[in-house]
């Protein structure tokens, strides 16, 4: 059997929408899988998060979701470690 190579060229990367069938992806990891299978498309209508979709062919070679958020913080105590991150310090 051959091992017909993916060229990058002929990956398309779409928004996920109701028109790409999940049901045959499988990354090997169960959590992974699911995640796209029944909460992604969920979190995109919610605005939770946007998953973007990797094809070739109509077949899903993988993803991407990507989300954001913030953690309010009433007290810091700034560690050595954190302080070297000027983002922590500004947050504090």
């Amino acid at each position: 059997m051959s091992n017909p190579q993916v060229k990058l060229k002929d990956i398309i990367s779409v928004k996920f929408s109701r028109v790409y069938n999940t049901a045959d992806f499988d990354c090997g990891d169960k959590d992974i899988n699911d995640f796209l299978k029944n909460d992604a498309l969920t979190h995109q209508e919610e605005m939770i998060a946007n998953t973007i979709l990797f094809l070739h062919h109509d077949k899903i070679l993988g993803f991407c979701s990507l989300t954001a958020d913030a953690i309010k913080m009433s007290k810091c105590r700034v560690s050595a470690k954190m302080s070297a991150f000027s983002a922590y310090e500004r947050a504090c």
